[in-house]
Formats: structure tokens, sequence, C-alpha cells
């Protein structure tokens, strides 16, 4: 399946090749094809007032597709800051 991978709560030490490395990674474990990444930086999220762009960009990614994604996030946190949120 192809696969997508959305991180906004980037750990500091995380740079964007090592998140790249460890998504790659997943799916070749579990035959994904790695697709694209989606990731919100801090410089994107204190210029944006209406909230998460990459996040937008990823629902209107799969909201113009056709085709089926598995979208892949590192945990639960980078979908909300608490359970209702996510």
């Amino acid at each position: 399946m192809r696969a997508i991978a959305y991180i906004r709560n980037r750990e500091k030490h995380d740079s964007l090749e090592e998140l790249e490395e460890q998504f790659r990674n997943y799916c070749h474990d579990n035959l994904h094809q790695p697709l694209r990444m989606f990731v919100e930086t801090e410089s994107m999220l204190q210029h944006d007032e209406h909230g998460y762009p990459e996040y937008r960009s990823l629902y209107e990614f799969l909201h113009n597709s056709t085709s089926d994604y598995l979208v892949v996030v590192p945990n639960a946190s980078h979908l909300g800051s608490d359970l209702e949120a996510v």
C-alpha cells in the first residue's frame, strides 16, 4: 500500500533526514511504498494564523485523490494535544 507520513511535533534531536529514514524503514519492513511526507515546522506554525498548513495540505491531497493511502504518524500526539483533539 502507498504510505504518507504526517509529522507535527518533531523532536528537536530528529533531523528531517532521520525522520525520512525512519519512515522509509517502516515502509520497507511492512511492505508499504513511501510516497510523501507532510512535516510541520515551528516556523510554519508561527507564521500561519489558520493552524497547521501541512495538515491542510495532507487533507487536500487525500480529498483530491482517487487512491487509498496509509497515513503514518509517529504517535497520536502528532494529531492533537489532548484526547479530544486526537
